[in-house]
């Protein structure tokens, strides 16, 4: 999410990322210039959470695919850091747990600090309206640890997601790229 408006990066050099990381990951991820390029469902729901033009990336569950919005990103390292949290956070999560997902993330829940708890539950409220507080529980915990893959590599809960991701970004991007994830 940002909190102040992106410059964007160009739509060509988005797609070329996803291109890539489609190769690397075997994921399905799809770049599109705006918001308006994004299916229907899913531009009702940003709306609906008041997030338009603040939403740089996000993870499908209904589909699986992760998408990249070029006009809401930074910079190219703001486009990594993205897929770190969508494709590899919430769709890496879920293809390592499986069906334990629901079980696990409300376990994690419950031993979030409460000070994170509550900023991810009032971040998403729009997303956990309506839903049962066991569904809400997984999401905001979804959040949670997918927000640790990008930003908390000394996080015992991520550790080996880290040594995995800083494989992939040394493998992809480069040495120079892996270290900029070292020194968190």
């Amino acid at each position: 999410i940002n909190v102040e408006p992106a410059a964007g990066i160009p739509p060509f050099t988005a797609k070329a990322f996803a291109k890539r990381l489609n190769a690397v990951l075997g994921e399905q991820i799809i770049a599109v210039e705006n918001e308006a390029e994004l299916p229907k469902a899913i531009r009702e729901q940003i709306a609906a959470d008041g997030m338009n033009g603040r939403v740089a990336g996000l993870y499908d569950k209904a589909t699986g695919k992760s998408y990249l919005i070029a006009n809401n990103l930074r910079d190219v390292k703001h486009a990594v850091e993205t897929m770190l949290h969508e494709a590899v956070g919430h769709g890496g999560i879920k293809a390592v747990l499986g069906d334990k997902l629901g079980k696990v993330m409300r376990e994690i829940y419950r031993d979030m600090p409460k000070a994170m708890r509550a900023e991810l539950e009032g971040r998403y409220a729009g997303q956990l309206e309506g839903l049962s507080a066991e569904e809400a529980q997984v999401i905001v915990a979804e959040e949670y640890v997918a927000h640790m893959a990008e930003t908390d590599p000394r996080n015992g809960l991520v550790n080996r997601l880290v040594a995995l991701l800083r494989k992939f970004i040394r493998n992809t991007f480069g040495e120079a790229a892996a270290m900029q994830w070292n020194r968190a």
